[in-house]
């Protein structure tokens, strides 16, 4: 494990002594009415911070003004925000647009900002910043180093070629117990569907320890997935998610869990998140379920996830806490099964009792439901050299019911500790380092892993 965190402590420092925001050339820029066809250059604005907010005499939209669009068609844009001509701008519009701009899959970061024309009539300067079309220079190589050495993942992503603002990625995995390749396609919704639609098929293994006393009992399973998702921001506060996949997931044929067979099932897939307190409270839920079609009782998994954070200005130390309650049906297969350990294998965080030992499922906390929270506080480091760097302190608790080859529930487990969390705009995510002492066994463990972006 110390080789990784040394690596991953590397790499974090690479990104945050990178200029990250160093660019060769100019962006274009381009102004559009709403409903119009034909951009016509127009001179770049600063980038957008400080636009006043709309007073009560909200004034219609006039003109809409991209920069920084060099791949992605203007229409394409304008029309994933929403943006109408001649509408009433009111703020939940426009934070609703913004929502929509910073979804766009090519767009590694984006902001917006208007300026009145002549008390009736605003302009709105929409600022996009693309990603490269395929990963170059030192930070995206960082990046790309930085998630190979903390989870066994090399991914590639192509973003916008053909001008429709997509963003085509290819993974693998090489973990010995859990081996993982993805392709997926996500893209704007033609013009009859509002949102984002992501294509994606993947094939992966898991490899679980279901040791009784006595005998010892290492099994895998496989999983193949095809599937289409949709997802759009109904208002600036909510979220909504949906879709459908083919899913060849292995079943049980009776109670023993080590008795499955495959089974191809359709999948209907639906996810919800509410932002709410200026982004600083999020509630997030999950519902999905399985029909096999040969046959067989259906199941399902779901989960609700309640998040908090003192502010939504991570250059500032803030505090912020987590809890997450998650559930499988009874025949639900082991790969919708939820757990917590260091990071690797769930999503879930007790970093002081890993999930997961050579990509085999050996941690206490793995079951049908389980619940987990997470208390932190982070600080960042005040010199504008190591911007982007930051220190915290956690608390970490989480048990699991129903688990597998057990039918108690786990214990109620506690881990305390610290750690150095690395961040780059526009990488999706921040490195974590962690050091942690667990509150009711489990000893000191060292960790390090890819976090993804807040509540999750």
């Amino acid at each position: 494990m110390i080789k990784p965190v040394v690596a991953g402590l590397l790499v974090g420092v690479l990104l945050v002594v990178v200029d990250a925001g160093a660019a060769a050339g100019a962006s274009a820029q381009s102004s559009v009415h709403a409903g119009s066809s034909a951009p016509a250059v127009t001179q770049a604005p600063e980038r957008c911070g400080g636009a006043p907010r709309l007073g009560p005499d909200e004034p219609r939209l006039d003109t809409v003004v991209i920069h920084g669009a060099e791949r992605t068609r203007q229409s394409i844009i304008l029309r994933t925000t929403g943006l109408q001509s001649r509408e009433v701008l009111t703020r939940e519009a426009f934070d609703r647009a913004l929502r929509r701009l910073r979804d766009i899959p090519v767009a590694s970061d984006a902001c917006m900002k208007y300026a009145s024309l002549d008390g009736r009539f605003t302009q709105v300067d929409v600022v996009i910043d693309e990603r490269p079309v395929v990963p170059s220079g030192w930070k995206a190589l960082a990046v790309v180093g930085a998630r190979a050495v903390l989870i066994n993942e090399l991914r590639l992503d192509v973003a916008g070629p053909m001008g429709a603002g997509e963003l085509a990625r290819a993974s693998w995995r090489w973990s010995a117990g859990r081996p993982r390749v993805a392709l997926s396609l996500a893209l704007p919704a033609p013009p009859w569907l509002r949102g984002i639609m992501t294509f994606e098929g993947s094939w992966e293994r898991q490899s679980y320890d279901a040791t009784p006393e006595t005998v010892a009992t290492v099994f895998s399973e496989e999983r193949r997935r095809i599937g289409l998702r949709v997802a759009d921001w109904s208002t600036s506060w909510l979220h909504w998610e949906t879709g459908a996949a083919l899913d060849r997931l292995p079943a049980q044929v009776d109670i023993d869990p080590l008795r499955v067979v495959p089974r191809h099932s359709l999948a209907i897939e639906s996810a919800m998140d509410v932002r709410l307190a200026a982004e600083r409270l999020a509630l997030a839920a999950t519902a999905d379920w399985w029909t096999p079609f040969a046959g067989g009782d259906r199941f399902g998994a779901g989960g609700l996830l309640v998040a908090w954070r003192s502010t939504r200005d991570t250059t500032r130390p803030f505090w912020s806490a987590l809890t997450e309650v998650s559930g499988a049906s009874r025949s639900a297969p082991l790969a919708l099964w939820q757990g917590a350990g260091t990071g690797k294998g769930r999503s879930g965080l007790l970093r002081a009792h890993p999930l997961t030992d050579a990509g085999v499922f050996t941690g206490p906390v793995f079951g049908r439901h389980v619940a987990r929270g997470t208390v932190e506080y982070v600080r960042p480091v005040r010199p504008a050299r190591w911007r982007g760097l930051a220190i915290a302190g956690f608390v970490d608790t989480a048990r699991a019911w129903r688990r597998l080859c057990r039918v108690d529930p786990s214990r109620i487990y506690g881990d305390a500790g610290v750690g150095l969390r690395v961040h780059s705009p526009g990488a999706g995510g921040a490195i974590r380092i962690d050091v942690a002492r667990g509150l009711r066994g489990g000893g000191t463990r060292l960790s390090a892993g890819w976090g993804g972006t807040w509540p999750r």
